[in-house]
C-alpha cells in the first residue's frame, strides 16, 4: 500500500532561531494529511541540515521510497523546506515526482500538482529557474574577478599551478614543486634555451614536467612573484611568491631579447626536430639525410620505421607506413605559416573583445529586468502564467546566446612574445640558428600526416 510522505527539515542556524521547528511542521504536515484523508502518512525528517544540497539521509530515503513506489504524495509546508535551491526543488519534483507519478504539495505556496493550478505554479518555477541558469555563467565570471581583486587565484583541482596547490580558496607554496620552478629560472637566467630547459626539466621530474607549454607558462607567468591576473589585469596576490622580482623581470627580458638573436648554443640541424610527431602512430620524426655530397636528400621519416635498437624506445608501432617527408619543403611550409601570422591588430583586437564583452554584460543585465518585469506583472496578478512563458522564452535564450558569446570573447591571448619575435624578425638573412630559435619559441607540436600538415603553436 502506498503511503504519504511528510518531509520537514530544519537548519543549525533555524533551530537556533526556533523558525521552522521539527514539531511545528510534523504536526502542520499530519494535520492536513488527516484533513485530506491521505493514506499512511509516514514522517521523513531532517533535523540539523542545510537545505543548500540533496545529500540528506531522510530526504535520500524518501527518493528511494519513491523510486520504489511506495509513495504516493509528498507533504513539505514549505518549498525551502525540500531544498533551498530552486533549481533542485524543480528537479525533484519533475524529474522525480512526477515520473513516478508522485502528487506534490506545499502548505505555505499552496501548490499541489494534482490541480491545474499548482501545475501552472511548477511552470512558473520553471521559469524562475531558467533565469537562474542564464544568469550563473555571469556571476561566476564576476566572481572571478571580484577574487583577482582581493588577490586570490581562481583554479583549483587539475588546474594547479606548478609549485602550488589550492587548499581552501588559496594557492600554497608546494615545496617540491617549488624547488622546480626555482630551478627551471635558474637554468634559464644562466643562459640555456627554453627549449634546452624544457628537454631537462621533462627528463629530470618526468611526473611534474610533460611538456614545452608547461615550462613556458611558469617562466612567464606573473603568478610566481605572488600576483594574480585576471582579463587583462594584474593584482597583488595573498599568495606567497616563489621567485624574487628580479629574476622574473630578467627571465622576461631574456624572452624578448632571444626573440631576435639566436642562441650560439644551439647547433642541431633540423629545424623542426623535438617538434614534428606522426599523427598517425603518435611517433616523433628523425631528420634522415642520405645520398652523396652532390645529390644530398634530407627527409623527415617516422621513428616508428627505424629498426635501430638504439632508438626502440621511439618506437611507436612498428607497422607506421607514413611517407617520408621531404625536410625543406615541411620547413618551409611551417615557417610561412609562421610569417603569415597576422598580429598587427592584436592589441586593437584585445581593446575590440573587451568593448564587445562589457556590451554584451549590459545587454543582459537589460534584459534580467525585463524578465523580472515580467515576473512582477505575473505576482500582481496582470498576466497569467501563458504569457509569462511566452514573453520570458526569448529574454532568456537571448541570455544564453550573451552569456555563450562573452565565455568566447575570455579566450586568454598568449601574443606578446609572438607578436615581439615575428615583428622583429628578418626573414630575409636570418641564420638556420635563428630560424630554430623561432620554431622553438612559437611551435609546441606539428603533426603530420602524408600532405597533412598541423602545426600547434605554443601561445
Amino acid at each position: 500500500m502506498s503511503k504519504t510522505a511528510l518531509y520537514s527539515r530544519v537548519s543549525t542556524l533555524e533551530q537556533a532561531r526556533e523558525g521552522y521547528s521539527i514539531g511545528a511542521q510534523k504536526a502542520r504536515l499530519e494535520a492536513y494529511a488527516v484533513a485530506k484523508g491521505l493514506d499512511n502518512p509516514e514522517h521523513y525528517s531532517d533535523p540539523g541540515v542545510s537545505g543548500s544540497t540533496t545529500n540528506r539521509p531522510e530526504l535520500q530515503r524518501m527518493i528511494n521510497d519513491i523510486k520504489d513506489k511506495k509513495v504516493s504524495h509528498v507533504i513539505v509546508y514549505k518549498l525551502d523546506r525540500l531544498s533551498r535551491s530552486q533549481r533542485d526543488t524543480l528537479s525533484l519534483v519533475q524529474d522525480l515526482f512526477n515520473l513516478y507519478d508522485v502528487k506534490f504539495i506545499s502548505l505555505e505556496e499552496s501548490i499541489d500538482t494534482g490541480t491545474p493550478m499548482g501545475i501552472a505554479m511548477i511552470g512558473v518555477l520553471s521559469a524562475f529557474a531558467e533565469l537562474e541558469r542564464s544568469t550563473f555563467k555571469v556571476r561566476s565570471l564576476m566572481g572571478r574577478e571580484e577574487r583577482a581583486k582581493k588577490g586570490l587565484y581562481h583554479g583549483g583541482g587539475n588546474y594547479d599551478p606548478l609549485g602550488y596547490t589550492y587548499e581552501d580558496g588559496k594557492l600554497i607554496i608546494d615545496p617540491y614543486e617549488a624547488e622546480i620552478v626555482k630551478e627551471m629560472y635558474d637554468l634559464y637566467v644562466s643562459g640555456n634555451s627554453m627549449n634546452t630547459v624544457s628537454e631537462m626539466m621533462k627528463a629530470k621530474y618526468p611526473d611534474r614536467v610533460k611538456s614545452f607549454t608547461l615550462v613556458k607558462g611558469v617562466l612567464s607567468h606573473i603568478l610566481y612573484v605572488g600576483k594574480v591576473t585576471f582579463n587583462g589585469n594584474t593584482y597583488d596576490g595573498v599568495h606567497e611568491a616563489i621567485i624574487d622580482e628580479n629574476t622574473w623581470r630578467k627571465a622576461q627580458q631574456i624572452r624578448k631579447s632571444r626573440s631576435v638573436g639566436a642562441t650560439k648554443t644551439n647547433k642541431r640541424k633540423g629545424l623542426l626536430l623535438g617538434k614534428v610527431y606522426c599523427a598517425r602512430c603518435g611517433a616523433r620524426l628523425q631528420r634522415v639525410v642520405s645520398g652523396s655530397r652532390k645529390y644530398r636528400y634530407v627527409y623527415y621519416k617516422c621513428y616508428s620505421q627505424n629498426r635501430s635498437r638504439s632508438t626502440a624506445n621511439m618506437i611507436k608501432d612498428r607497422n607506421c607506413k607514413l611517407p617520408a617527408q621531404q625536410a625543406e619543403k615541411l620547413e618551409e611550409l611551417v615557417l610561412n605559416h609562421l610569417k603569415g601570422l597576422e598580429f598587427e591588430n592584436f592589441e586593437t583586437k584585445e581593446k575590440d573583445e573587451n568593448a564587445q564583452i562589457s556590451n554584451r554584460e549590459n545587454q543582459i543585465k537589460k534584459l534580467q529586468a525585463q524578465s523580472e518585469r515580467i515576473m512582477d506583472l505575473y505576482t500582481l496578478g496582470m498576466i497569467d502564467v501563458e504569457v509569462v512563458k511566452d514573453k520570458n522564452a526569448p529574454i532568456l535564450k537571448r541570455i544564453e546566446v550573451l552569456q555563450d558569446e562573452i565565455e568566447e570573447l575570455y579566450v586568454t591571448h598568449d601574443v606578446d612574445e609572438a607578436q615581439d619575435t615575428l615583428a622583429n624578425f628578418d626573414w630575409e638573412n636570418a641564420s638556420k640558428e635563428e630560424q630554430i630559435l623561432l620554431v622553438d619559441t612559437l611551435v609546441d607540436r606539428i603533426e603530420v600526416d602524408s600532405d597533412d600538415v598541423r602545426i600547434y603553436l605554443s601561445f
